[in-house]
């Protein structure tokens, strides 16, 4: 009988290290699986553990039934032969839990910096959604302010008057200062204005002496000067004393100023001007005048000559009137007295400008 029990343990340990076989290769296999087979097979670990451990307390139990029976050394050395068995399988099974384990940690590790991989991204998203709002939204601020910024100026150039106009300009001038102390001036005055006529400018002369002190004061009021347009003006100044210097200051009053668009270029023409040269003093420049279309003031115009040296230079300047009215497409003679010419003239041209209807 004792020897039956003996084998009958044996069979009973033989099944137990069959299973424990078996969770070994099954623990071996989750270890290469998924974190869930990982979980299966610590449990079936956990399960193999605790039969080897009953296996191995009922294998000490027959192990003391048989010394008490006194069956021999033999059957000793089968129990611990099977005992040594038992202990390697749950050594398999506590490596194969060790195995899931490590792997289940992996996996976990795996998906943890899978989940953090994903919430950076979520966040560099988010952190790129947040700059292309801030750059729209900085985009469309600048985009408000450019528009704010050409509607105020278009409003500012509505309700604000026109730039104001330039000055008129002498690009022209000369003189000759007689022996009997007058200065006659020869000059052209310009109108740089677009949009602008400069109406009734005044001309004014101041000489001095040496000293300083003022000897005469002249002013002469011209007429209007249409945008664009260039007249020319003869004019004697002075006292009898000759002055050291003259100043010649031209102004437009400030309410002089008028908008237009007015043109008059071509409005006389000239033929037959001769210079009679001089007798006592005196040179007459003759020739005819027409008037070649209808404007304001044409009919009686101002003819001024302008005498010029050699080199083309304004020396002299003198103007007349017309006393009779011109009419369009007639010719009028004129003769124009001019004294105390210069010696160096060489050269004279004839100018008109609408005075008087």
């Amino acid at each position: 009988m004792g020897e039956w029990k003996v084998l009958a343990c044996a069979v009973a340990l033989v099944a137990v290290l069959g299973v424990a076989g078996c969770g070994g290769q099954t623990s071996a296999n989750a270890a290469s699986g998924s974190a869930d087979n990982a979980g299966t097979t610590a449990q079936s670990v956990l399960s193999i553990q605790s039969a080897s451990e009953s296996t191995t307390a009922a294998a000490a139990a027959s192990g003391e039934t048989v010394a008490s029976a006194g069956s021999g050394v033999a059957s000793s050395g089968v129990f611990t032969e099977a005992a040594e068995l038992v202990a390697e399988a749950a050594s398999l099974a506590n490596a194969a839990g060790s195995d899931s384990g490590a792997n289940a940690n992996a996996a976990g590790a795996d998906a943890n910096a899978v989940a953090s991989a994903d919430a950076a991204a979520g966040a560099a998203s988010v952190d790129a959604g947040a700059a292309t709002a801030d750059a729209d939204a900085s985009a469309d601020a600048d985009s408000a302010s450019s528009q704010s910024s050409a509607s105020s100026s278009a409003d500012s150039a509505t309700s604000n008057p026109a730039t104001p106009p330039q000055d008129l300009i002498i690009d022209e001038l000369g003189s000759t200062t007689s022996s009997k102390g007058y200065v006659y001036y020869g000059i052209r005055v310009t109108n740089p204005n677009d949009g602008y006529s400069a109406e009734l400018p005044r001309l004014q002369a101041t000489g001095q002496d040496e000293d300083g002190n003022i000897l005469f004061t002249d002013t002469h009021t011209l007429r209007d000067v249409y945008p664009g347009e260039s007249i020319y003006y003869g004019f004697r100044v002075g006292n009898g004393t000759v002055p050291s210097v003259v100043d010649l200051e031209l102004s437009v009053g400030s309410g002089n100023w008028k908008q237009s668009n007015a043109k008059r270029d071509d409005l006389y023409s000239f033929d037959n001007l001769v210079d009679s040269g001089t007798q006592n003093g005196v040179n007459h420049f003759t020739g005819e005048i027409t008037l070649n279309s209808d404007a304001v003031d044409a009919k009686k115009p101002a003819v001024t000559v302008i005498v010029r040296d050699e080199d083309g230079n304004v020396i002299y300047g003198v103007t007349a009137f017309l006393q009779s009215n011109l009419v369009v497409g007639v010719p009028a003679s004129f003769d124009i007295e001019a004294r105390d010419l210069p010696e160096n003239a060489s050269t004279f041209d004839v100018h008109a400008m609408p005075w008087s209807a």
